[in-house]
């Protein structure tokens, strides 16, 4: 299956206006088979998905809805929910061996509110364990990998999203796996760089790209990554 999004941002949302916000998951079965797919984590008082339990026909999509119902201002929110997709029917009358029996795969979905007024930013204390990222040079691989540490060292969860500062970000030759979510206090994540040269190149021509961390979802915080590799 394929998702729209797996991280969801709930950003200042303003008790004063309304005390109910929402935004849609779409989920496509790519495979041939039926599937359902059921959420057991427990809604909280604050997220919620609709609907909890569904069947997805062959190569069709299904919608959800995420909603965040805050209830004190100047407050983070977080909740992770865990899904389980598996084939509706796996046997029949006929004989099935059991490498022929898959089961059922994990969804994660992340959800991250805040009711901050204006003016009222969290400043965030976080430290990487490095801001330039150095890959050796690459041969006939398709890509290589590193990581990358960010520890969150305030009292409040530290929300991140990597922004390639290429104009096209489909065709950035570095991802960042996840390449957004949050960070409890005191916890940290590890970030998975890849490099994937969008063409083999003939030279030693040096690639590099700036990548902006926006945390917290405020310009303002932004932290800049320099990132550079080559092919031999």
């Amino acid at each position: 299956v394929t998702l729209s999004e797996t991280c969801f941002l709930f950003d200042q949302c303003s008790l004063d206006t309304k005390n109910e916000w929402q935004q849609s998951l779409t989920i496509t079965n790519i495979t041939r088979g039926k599937l359902t797919l059921v959420w057991p984590t427990p809604n909280s008082s604050n997220f919620s998905i609709s609907p909890t339990e569904i069947e997805i026909l062959p190569l069709k999509s299904a919608a959800f809805r995420i909603i965040f119902r805050p209830t004190v201002i100047d407050t983070f929110y977080t909740k992770h929910f865990e899904g389980y997709v598996s084939y509706k029917n796996q046997r029949d009358f006929t004989l099935v061996p059991d490498y022929g029996v898959m089961l059922p795969v994990q969804l994660d979905i992340t959800c991250i509110g805040n009711t901050l007024r204006v003016n009222h930013e969290i400043v965030p204390s976080y430290q990487f364990d490095r801001d330039i990222i150095i890959f050796p040079p690459i041969g006939d691989q398709t890509s290589i990998y590193q990581t990358l540490t960010l520890t969150n060292n305030g009292t409040t969860p530290l929300i991140y999203r990597f922004i390639s500062t290429n104009n096209d970000e489909s065709t950035s030759q570095f991802i960042f796996k996840p390449s957004n979510g949050f960070i409890k206090q005191g916890d940290y994540a590890i970030v998975i760089v890849r490099y994937k040269p969008l063409r083999l190149n003939n030279n030693s021509d040096i690639q590099q790209e700036r990548i902006i961390v926006r945390l917290n979802e405020r310009e303002k915080f932004d932290k800049i990554l320099h990132v550079f590799a080559t092919q031999e």
